[in-house]
């Protein structure tokens, strides 16, 4: 599916950013790349409208470099789908900052809706901060979670042979450690540790906890 913003471009190579901002399509320009986002007051009836949700297109080599999601409405709403009830599935949305990943020049990009880089996204209220500096603290975060993940891997892999093969005396053992949780879980299986910090998440720590009832007590 080729995007209608992209097409409006190479229609109208000498007007395209004009005419869109007449439609109130905001721009935001990065190098070669550009973002569209849309107007709160803008015309949700015009389909290029509702494209404009953060599309990041390279105006110069006429591509869409990313691509999230269009606009779409909560039932209620004048422009809403033409839903079947009978099949459809409800799932709970969640309202929160848009953030998008993308590659592009051998690269990875981080961008908001309204952005082609995080860095051109400054923080309401808070001097000097972008939305850049919330993902780098988080890859931060990951990076010493999943380093102590690893050192409790090979703590619980120890302590498995002390234990003689002892599961429940293990589990005992490190019950107040997610980390070790995540070691513990990995044992007799060779899944990679990106696939084993799932279970750092307490839920999944809790159903893990669930199957030795005496450490509960």
């Amino acid at each position: 599916m080729k995007s209608k913003i992209l097409e409006f471009i190479e229609n109208n190579t000498d007007s395209w950013e004009e005419k869109l901002n007449a439609r109130l399509i905001r721009i935001s320009r990065n190098g070669d790349l550009a973002c569209f986002k849309y107007m709160a007051e803008a015309d949700f009836s015009d389909p290029l409208v509702c494209e404009a949700r953060g599309i990041v297109i390279d105006v110069v080599q006429l591509s869409v470099v990313c691509w999230q999601f269009d606009k779409f409405f909560n039932v209620q709403e004048q422009y809403a789908a033409d839903i079947d009830w009978n099949s459809a599935r409800v799932l709970e949305k969640i309202d929160g900052s848009m953030i998008k990943l993308f590659w592009y020049k051998d690269a990875w990009k981080f961008a908001t809706s309204s952005t082609c880089d995080a860095k051109d996204a400054a923080i309401p209220g808070y001097n000097e901060l972008t939305y850049a500096d919330i993902i780098k603290y988080y890859d931060w975060q990951f990076a010493e979670m999943k380093h102590k993940a690893e050192d409790m891997m090979l703590y619980s892999r120890r302590l498995y042979e002390e234990y003689d093969h002892d599961r429940k005396a293990v589990a005992m053992t490190i019950k107040d450690s997610p980390y070790a949780w995540a070691g513990f879980k990995a044992i007799g299986n060779e899944k990679d540790i990106t696939d084993i910090m799932g279970v750092l998440v307490s839920a999944n720590v809790e159903k893990l906890i669930a199957e030795y009832p005496e450490i509960s007590r």
